[in-house]
């Protein structure tokens, strides 16, 4: 399945509707799962978060995951594989979740996405391609969040945007 083939599979995962994006690298199948924060967390939760995150979290906010599809299917998150990518299928997996988050933002116009790390090596992968790729996006990650540090927020533009023409427009407001 080659980039311009992906298409965001809106699924239910018991009570909550995800969206769902299948990929492929070298004969592993992988997927990343966006999940509107809105249908995982309540007012209490996402007031936490942002205390946590430090600014608020708008509505159009997706909490992301990804995982081989194998894993996925069977209930079994983030488990090793037996069989193991190479450190070229590792950079185009990079790659990859970049474009494939680049996409669904182009789509959706998220403001804010929420990722976390099942452990600190997945952790480091993350930091990886927060370096390599923050910048080329004009994202704006704070990483390294929660209890243990495995957890990242992602500003887009789109929030950078709508918060600016916000501010805008409670300045205009008052001026009358």
């Amino acid at each position: 399945m080659s980039e311009t083939d992906w298409k965001i599979e809106l699924f239910p995962y018991g009570e909550i509707w995800a969206e769902r994006i299948d990929f492929s690298i070298g004969g592993h199948d992988f997927l990343m799962v966006f999940t509107p924060m809105s249908e995982i967390s309540d007012e209490d939760t996402l007031a936490q978060k942002s205390e946590d995150v430090g600014f608020n979290i708008p509505e159009n906010s997706y909490d992301v995951k990804f995982d081989r599809a194998e894993n996925f299917e069977s209930g079994d998150f983030y488990a090793p594989s037996s069989s193991k990518i190479n450190l070229k299928q590792l950079n185009r997996l990079g790659l990859i979740i970049k474009q494939i988050i680049e996409f669904h933002y182009s789509l959706k116009n998220t403001e804010v996405y929420f990722a976390g790390a099942e452990n600190l090596r997945l952790a480091r992968y993350y930091d990886r391609l927060v370096r390599t790729y923050a910048g080329q996006l004009q994202f704006e990650v704070v990483a390294r969040l929660g209890e243990e540090g495995l957890d990242y927020a992602i500003r887009t533009p789109k929030y950078k945007n709508k918060r600016k023409k916000d501010r805008r427009h409670e300045e205009d407001q008052r001026g009358l």
